[in-house]
């Protein structure tokens, strides 16, 4: 018969944060009405300007992996610049398109707005919105309170 270990467990303090309103946790802000982007995250990419390497297309790729749960079709606004690194590999050199610049002024602008997306209830529905088209697929997880749809989380 194998033998339980009893184990101790402490907890650092200046880390722990109970009973508050409105708290940082995996690089979100919790409160108890919902999630928030961190402003530090989407900062970053507001301030950032027009990749011109693939090292700088690698890093907004990167910046924007904090954010893909606050934006919608995610995939699908990320494929330009997807396609600037895909060009690159294959010895082309970076080309930041047209294309790429007018998503990449979009998505600063979408920044700017980001939704507080709500957190579910055990005793409430999740609604699913799927949008596809040939390159990608997006969900939508949607929760109706107070007849209104409030958004809980986006997946790409």
């Amino acid at each position: 018969m194998a033998r339980l270990r009893k184990m101790n467990m402490n907890l650092n303090l200046k880390k722990c944060l109970f009973g508050a309103q409105k708290g940082k946790f995996l690089c979100h802000i919790m409160t108890t009405s919902g999630i928030e982007a961190n402003p530090d995250k989407f900062q970053a990419v507001i301030n950032m300007k027009t990749p011109r390497s693939l090292k700088d297309v690698q890093s907004l790729n990167g910046k924007l992996a904090a954010l893909w749960r606050f934006l919608a079709k995610s995939t699908e606004q990320s494929l330009p610049f997807s396609r600037s690194m895909k060009n690159h590999i294959r010895k082309a050199g970076i080309a930041w398109t047209k294309e790429a610049k007018e998503e990449f002024c979009k998505l600063k602008k979408h920044l700017q707005t980001l939704l507080m997306l709500a957190n579910p209830r055990v005793d409430k529905p999740l609604i699913v919105n799927l949008s596809t088209n040939r390159e990608a697929i997006s969900a939508m997880l949607i929760v109706e309170r107070d007849k209104k749809h409030i958004l809980v989380y986006f997946v790409s």
